[in-house]
């Protein structure tokens, strides 16, 4: 009689979705983790502008409950969701800071892993500047997410980029 395991055997997406979390979450660049700013969301009470700003936040805490419930069903979902998290870091905090660095060699990270991975890596095409209120301690600007950022991946942007070549 053979031991059969109970638990179902992982599928190569789930590996693969398991395998870009764990990549994120265990990223480092000179000894540091570069991901804690992302583990759990922002107070409320100390940034509530950031709620304010960020209509839909999220953070490493409900990536990895998402993919533990098998929320994830492509590479690209878990992706849209890490890219987004970084997105919106960019939104809501200015260049200099450090989270905003982080979130920038994040991704540039991710799409490293996921090229190496031959997995589509998309990005944001935003129609403004990255970050809506440079002096927000002014209140001069209210700048809502979602905004004119679209997520594309990039088998669409090389699939349109056909169909415009061979319209034209």
């Amino acid at each position: 009689m053979r031991n059969r395991s109970s638990k179902k055997p992982i599928k190569f997406t789930d590996q693969s979705i398991q395998s870009i979390y764990t990549y994120s979450r265990e990223y480092r660049e000179n000894n540091i983790g570069l991901i804690a700013p992302f583990l759990e969301l922002p107070s409320a009470d100390e940034y509530p502008d950031y709620y304010e700003t960020i209509k839909h936040p999220i953070d490493m805490s409900i990536i990895k409950d998402k993919m533990d419930k098998g929320m994830y069903k492509l590479e690209q979902n878990i992706i849209e969701d890490l890219n987004g998290m970084f997105h919106h870091v960019k939104v809501y905090n200015v260049a200099e800071t450090s989270i905003f660095k982080y979130a920038s060699r994040l991704e540039q990270a991710l799409a490293n892993k996921c090229k190496g991975m031959g997995v589509d890596y998309g990005f944001y095409l935003c129609d403004s500047n990255p970050h809506p209120n440079p002096d927000r301690n002014a209140g001069t600007t209210k700048f809502v997410f979602p905004h004119p950022c679209i997520f594309f991946s990039q088998k669409f942007l090389k699939k349109s980029l056909v169909l415009s070549i061979i319209e034209h």
